[in-house]
């Protein structure tokens, strides 16, 4: 509930972990079915929500905003800016 407070606003995160893709977000990658996304990557906002987002670019130890976009199971997903 605190996190669906935040979504569509947008947070600054400091990214701590690039965690392992599904086999299925793989494939769709493989296949030509996503952009260029590489890697799903973890971390929290200064209020200590996790936030879960796509992202290309080395993010581990940096602190850029996210767009918050939907609840999920143990935070929150989100789009880096």
């Amino acid at each position: 509930a605190f996190a669906a407070r935040f979504v569509g606003r947008e947070l600054p995160v400091l990214w701590e972990a690039r965690q392992e893709m599904t086999d299925d977000r793989q494939q769709m990658i493989a296949s030509g079915l996503s952009s260029d996304v590489c890697a799903l990557w973890s971390g929290y906002t200064d209020n200590y929500i996790r936030v879960s987002a796509e992202s290309a670019l080395p993010l581990r130890n940096q602190i850029t905003h996210a767009l918050l976009t939907c609840v999920a199971e143990d935070g929150a997903s989100g789009i880096v800016q």
